[in-house]
C-alpha cells in the first residue's frame, strides 16, 4: 500500500483530545507491520476509533477501525442513549422532546444530567440542568426535556452527565 493516512478520532471531545495527526507512511509493503502510537489528553472514560486511507495498486482505499473505549477511572453511570422525538424535518415553532437513557454503573449519589442545544446560528443554549439524587449499579433512569424550533437549521442537541 502507497500514501498510507493513518488518524485517530474521539467520539467524545469533552472528556479526550487527540494530540497530533496521525501518521502518513509513503510505502508499506505486504506482510509488513507498522506501530503507529497515538498521544491523547483524557479526563476521563472516553471512545476512540482510527480511520487509514491509502492507494493499493493505484486505487484508492478507505477504512475504520472499531471504536474502542479507554477507561481512565471508574464512571459512576453512562449515558446509553439520546432520542430527539421528532419527524426528520420539523416546522418553525415546534417543541421537540429529547430523552437520554442512563445506566447506573455502580452505586451512586449526587450528580447532574445537562441538556444543551447548539442552534442553527451555532450558539449552545442550556435546556435543562437535573439533579440526580441516587442511581444503584444496573440501574436505567429515563430523563427528558423539551425545546422549541425559533429558527429554520440543523438543532444538536447534548447530553453530559
Amino acid at each position: 500500500m502507497k500514501k498510507v493516512d493513518i488518524r485517530p478520532h474521539s467520539l467524545d471531545t469533552l472528556h479526550l483530545t487527540i494530540t497530533g495527526t496521525g501518521k502518513y507512511l509513503e510505502d508499506l509493503k505486504p506482510n509488513e507491520t507498522e506501530v503507529v502510537p497515538f498521544q491523547v489528553i483524557t479526563y476521563g472514560t472516553a471512545n476512540i476509533y482510527t480511520t487509514i486511507k491509502a492507494h493499493k495498486n493505484g486505487t484508492p482505499l478507505h477504512g475504520e477501525f472499531p471504536e474502542m473505549t479507554i477507561k481512565v477511572k471508574e464512571e459512576k453511570a453512562e449515558l446509553e442513549n439520546l432520542f430527539v422525538l421528532t419527524y426528520p424535518y420539523t416546522q418553525l415553532e415546534y417543541t421537540l422532546e429529547a430523552e437520554v437513557t442512563i445506566l447506573g454503573l455502580r452505586h451512586s449519589e449526587g450528580f447532574i444530567l445537562e441538556f444543551w442545544v447548539k442552534t442553527p446560528k451555532g450558539a449552545f443554549e442550556e435546556l435543562a440542568r437535573i439533579q440526580i439524587k441516587e442511581l444503584s449499579a444496573g440501574e436505567q433512569v429515563r430523563y427528558t426535556t423539551e425545546f422549541t424550533t425559533k429558527k429554520i437549521g440543523s438543532y444538536t442537541i447534548h447530553a453530559y452527565l
